[in-house]
C-alpha cells in the first residue's frame, strides 16, 4: 500500500502551490491560494494556518481511494478526517458498500477547533476504470480528457461536523472513459475568485488546460495538475484568483 496526504497547515505560503506523485497516474497538488487579503479569509479559524484543505491518495497498485477535504473555520475537522481515512485504510473497498464500512468507522470523531468540512472520498480502479464515491459539501469530481468535462459528483452545502456520522451522503458510480482524467478538488478551483464560479474556472476551461498539456496518449499529470493550479492562482479574464485554499487529484487508469 502506498500513500500520500498532504496536509494544508504544511503549505501555508500564499502564491505557492506543491504538486506531487504516488505514482505518474496518481498526482497530488495543494496550495494556501495567492491572496491573503480574500473575502475568504474571513472563515478562516486561524491566519497563522490560512491553508485548511487537504488531500489524500491511497493505492494498491491497481486499486486507489482519493480523498480531498476542504475545512471552515479550521484545520481541525479536514485534517483529522483524512489523517484517521489514511489510517484506517489498510485495504481498498472495492464497492460501495465496502467503501460505506470505512467510512462508518470514522463516525464520532473528534478535533479541537469548531471547524466543519467538505469531504470526497473515491475509489478508482485503474484496470477496470470504475470509479465510485461519495460526497459531502462543495468539493467536486469531475473528469475531463477527450469526452468533455463532466461534473461526477453532486454538489451541496452539508459539512460534515464534529461527531458526524458520515451517512447522508451523495453517492456516485461511473466507468471512465479512454483517456479521460479523474479529477477531483475543492473549490479553490472553481471558485478561485471567492464565491464568484462564474468568473472562475469553468468546466470548459478545465477542458482547454487538458488538451494543451496532454499531448500524448501518455498525459503527464505533474504538468496537468501545475496547469490548473496554476491558472487557478492567476485567475480568469482579468478576474482575481487565488482567493482560496487549492486541493487537487488527478488520476487516470
Amino acid at each position: 500500500m502506498k500513500k500520500l496526504l498532504l496536509l494544508g497547515q504544511d503549505y501555508p505560503l500564499f502564491g505557492s502551490y506543491h504538486v506531487a506523485g504516488l505514482t505518474p497516474k496518481l498526482i497530488g497538488a495543494i496550495s494556501a491560494g495567492a491572496d491573503k487579503s480574500s473575502p475568504s479569509m474571513a472563515n478562516k479559524g486561524d491566519e497563522d494556518e490560512p491553508n485548511e484543505d487537504a488531500v489524500l491518495i491511497v493505492s494498491d497498485g491497481s486499486n486507489c481511494l482519493l480523498a480531498v477535504a476542504d475545512g471552515h473555520f479550521g484545520c481541525g475537522a479536514s485534517h483529522t478526517i483524512l489523517d484517521a481515512l489514511s489510517d484506517a485504510c489498510e485495504s481498498i473497498p472495492r464497492k460501495m458498500g465496502e467503501l460505506r464500512l470505512l467510512l462508518s468507522g470514522l463516525a464520532g470523531l473528534r478535533w479541537g477547533d469548531p471547524s466543519g468540512s467538505t469531504l470526497i472520498a473515491a475509489v478508482l480502479n485503474q484496470e477496470t476504470r470504475s470509479c465510485f464515491g461519495a460526497s459531502w459539501g462543495d468539493s467536486l469530481l469531475m473528469t475531463v480528457g477527450p469526452s468533455g468535462c463532466r461534473v461526477r459528483s453532486a454538489s451541496d452545502d452539508r459539512y460534515i461536523r464534529r461527531g458526524s456520522e458520515f451517512l447522508a451522503e451523495e453517492a456516485f458510480e461511473f466507468r471512465l472513459d479512454e483517456g479521460d482524467v479523474v479529477t477531483v478538488c475543492t473549490d479553490g478551483i472553481f471558485e478561485c475568485h471567492y464565491g464568484s464560479p462564474l468568473t472562475s474556472l469553468r468546466p470548459q476551461m478545465l477542458q482547454e488546460i487538458w488538451k494543451k498539456s496532454c499531448r500524448s496518449d501518455e498525459p503527464d499529470l505533474k504538468e496537468l495538475a501545475s496547469a490548473m493550479v496554476i491558472a487557478a492562482l492567476q485567475g480568469v479574464n482579468g478576474f482575481p484568483g487565488g482567493q482560496d485554499n487549492i486541493g487537487l487529484i488527478l488520476a487516470t487508469a
